[in-house]
């Protein structure tokens, strides 16, 4: 296993955080709740000590708990370019559609990795901007899940409201 690699936790990681409802062991429960999105492996090892450490994060990722946060390392500042901001939407409905289309997908990917494929899926298979407005809701909650979404949260929503209006 890559030692730094970085994971962060799916939807059904989350889940097991708050309700405790796949029957976790404690010491495995204890390295979910340290993948965060920040930490490598070896930072985990440092913090815990574990003797099976390397077999557990391969049964969290193979249960689907954690994925690994792949653009995490490529693209830190994508959340944040303040030059998109102060682009004003495009007239023409299809190219805010498009463009709101890719901004959301772009940042569920971003912030949750592989975790949201299927709302990633029902963005893709959208043809106007009703559509993506009804969706606005679920990837606002997807966002939620994150640390990073949720501090990054409030800038996202304006500059997606600016498309979607």
């Amino acid at each position: 296993m890559d030692v730094s690699a970085v994971y962060v936790k799916t939807p059904k990681g989350l889940e097991e955080m708050v309700q405790r409802c796949h029957g976790l062991a404690r010491r495995d429960r204890q390295i979910l709740i340290m993948m965060d999105g920040r930490r490598t492996l070896a930072d985990i090892e440092r913090l815990v000590t574990h003797p099976d450490q390397a077999q557990v994060v391969s049964h969290l990722l193979a249960d689907g708990f954690i994925t690994l946060r792949a653009q995490a390392a490529s693209t830190p500042a994508t959340a944040k370019e303040p030059a998109s901001t102060t682009v004003a939407p495009p007239e023409d409905d299809f190219k805010r559609m498009d463009m709101a289309r890719n901004f959301m997908i772009g940042t569920l990917r971003t912030f949750l990795g592989a975790s949201c494929s299927s709302l990633v899926d029902q963005l893709d298979a959208c043809d106007h901007l009703e559509q993506l407005r009804a969706h606005y809701a679920a990837w606002r909650e997807a966002m939620a899940l994150t640390r990073e979404g949720r501090k990054d949260l409030p800038d996202l929503e304006k500059r997606l409201a600016s498309l979607l209006s």
